[in-house]
C-alpha cells in the first residue's frame, strides 16, 4: 500500500470519527496494514503447509476480503451500529473506482 493511498484512507477515517489526530490516523491505518501483511504470513507459515502451492495463491487473493469481513463484524462488535459502516465502504468503492478509472485514462 502506498503512502499515499494510507494518507487517503486516515483522512476518510477523520471525516468519520471524533479524534482530529491526523498523525495518529495515519499510524492507525499503517498498523493496520502491516497487520494484514503479517496475517497473511501467518496463513503461509501454518494453515498453508495443507495446501497445494497452485492454490496457495488463491488463498491469499482471498484473504484481504475474509480480513474485511472479520473487519466488519468486529467493527458492529465495537460499536453496534452499521450506518457509519454502510458509509465508508461505499466511499471506499467510489474512490477505488474512481482510482481506477484515472490510472487507465493516464
Amino acid at each position: 500500500m502506498t503512502t499515499r493511498l494510507q494518507e487517503n484512507l486516515a483522512e476518510m477515517l477523520l471525516g468519520f470519527n471524533d479524534l482530529e489526530d491526523l498523525e495518529q490516523i495515519k499510524s492507525l491505518v499503517e498498523s493496520a496494514n502491516k497487520g494484514s501483511a503479517s496475517g497473511a504470513n501467518h496463513f503461509v507459515e501454518n494453515a498453508g503447509q495443507a495446501v497445494q502451492p497452485h492454490d496457495l495463491k488463491n488463498f491469499l487473493r482471498m484473504y484481504p476480503m475474509a480480513q474485511a469481513m472479520v473487519a466488519m463484524v468486529r467493527h458492529y462488535e465495537l460499536n453496534k451500529e452499521t450506518d457509519t459502516l454502510k458509509v465508508v465502504l461505499e466511499s471506499l468503492l467510489e474512490g477505488l473506482e474512481e482510482r481506477e478509472a484515472n490510472e487507465t485514462l493516464h
